[in-house]
């Protein structure tokens, strides 16, 4: 008979695993002060090179969003990824200050930057002044950087899952375009880059902390087509919150516009001219034999910044390259006559958009005009 007071042996067993877990766990959880952090924005989809490093040095309170409904509207603009090449951008080419700050911390003290509050909020004013070296640098015996180069973080583009809003490569890391900024604040938010800024967004940035739950970040960035990088996306200004980038977009509605989208009404005012194309059997050179082609081409006072043509198949949004201010006129109600009395002259169109997608179709959208009219002179 089993004497009560011996301890079986599988129960002592397994609390002798235990004891050896928790120590385990504890000398796990001691962290050298030098540690650098992880990037949480760093982690490719397909990496070439990654920014995983040691343990963070400390774990602080990310930001929090004061906007309890996360799901507000956004302003002017319809789609929720940066377009690009027929897709949307990844989340591995926005840059964000880690949670330990070590990366801003870094580059502060490489190129000797005092006023670090300032840094972290507008690191757009930097670029190009204190830091003139706008690859990578080095750092703990890897890489880091502010600035994220196409060619290295969007090589391999895959379409991705857009799951409640959200733009999403995989289950850690997701993010949406808030609303769009105009080229010249752009060049404004970082005005020693050359004024090389082609477009630019306000982005929100998910990314899952762990037991901290998810950490969202909120940063303007811009394309930049920079020297020896070539086109990369910039961190511009730390916006902080959903209600100050939503504020931030609001202050910039003046002179920004929303995205042009397949099969939308839109009024557009600019000059209107009759220019020749090549037509069938090749639509490349009149020279060569091609049919000459003439139409009438609405040239936008304003130059949108973004885009979306619809698939045939599913009927789903398509991002398109680019900006646009060139628009090719679908007469459909016989008013030539009225063009051709305005020519040179501005002229206020309002039609549907359709995007171009056959050799008779000249500019990336087409206008199928309904009504026309001079535009109001300005006092």
């Amino acid at each position: 008979m089993l004497n009560k007071h011996i301890v079986p042996a599988g129960i002592v067993a397994c609390v002798g695993i235990f004891i050896w877990a928790f120590l385990s766990g504890r000398e796990q959880l001691s962290v050298s002060p030098k540690a650098p952090s992880i990037d949480i924005q760093s982690v490719n989809v397909t990496p070439s090179v990654t920014e995983l490093t040691p343990k963070p040095s400390k774990v602080t309170t990310p930001p929090v969003d004061s906007n309890a409904n996360d799901n507000q509207a956004v302003k002017d603009i319809k789609a929720i990824g940066w377009p690009y090449k027929g897709t949307v951008l990844p989340t591995s080419c926005f840059s964000t200050e880690w949670i330990s700050s070590d990366n801003y911390k870094e580059y502060a003290e490489q190129f000797g930057i005092t006023d670090f509050d300032n840094f972290t909020t507008n690191m757009g004013q930097y670029l190009g002044r204190e830091i003139t070296n706008l690859k990578r640098i080095p750092a703990w015996g890897e890489t880091i950087s502010l600035v994220r180069s196409l060619s290295s973080c969007a090589t391999e583009l895959q379409q991705p899952e857009l799951k409640d809003g959200y733009v999403s490569y995989d289950e850690d890391y997701s993010y949406r375009v808030v609303g769009n900024i105009p080229v010249e604040s752009c060049n404004d938010l970082a005005p020693h880059l050359s004024n090389n800024c082609s477009e630019a967004f306000v982005v929100q940035l998910n990314s899952f902390g762990g037991s901290i739950g998810v950490i969202k970040q909120y940063y303007a960035y811009g394309l930049f087509d920079l020297p020896e990088l070539g086109p990369s996306i910039v961190p511009l200004r730390n916006l902080g919150s959903l209600d100050r980038s939503l504020s931030f977009v609001d202050e910039q509605r003046d002179t920004q516009q929303e995205c042009l989208v397949d099969g939308e009404v839109i009024t557009i005012t600019g000059t209107i001219g009759l220019e020749t194309f090549a037509g069938p059997p090749n639509y490349s050179s009149i020279e060569n034999g091609d049919e000459e082609l003439k139409y009438w081409i609405l040239t936008s006072n304003e130059t949108y910044q973004c885009g979306y043509g619809r698939s045939f198949e599913s009927g789903e949004l398509i991002p398109m390259n680019g900006t646009f201010r060139r628009f090719q006129i679908v007469d459909q109600g016989g008013q030539l006559a009225q063009l051709a009395e305005t020519k040179g002259s501005d002229v206020s169109i309002t039609g549907d958009l359709m995007d171009g997608h056959t050799g008779y179709h000249n500019t990336a959208f087409l206008l199928i005009a309904k009504e026309y009219g001079r535009a109001e002179a300005e006092n």
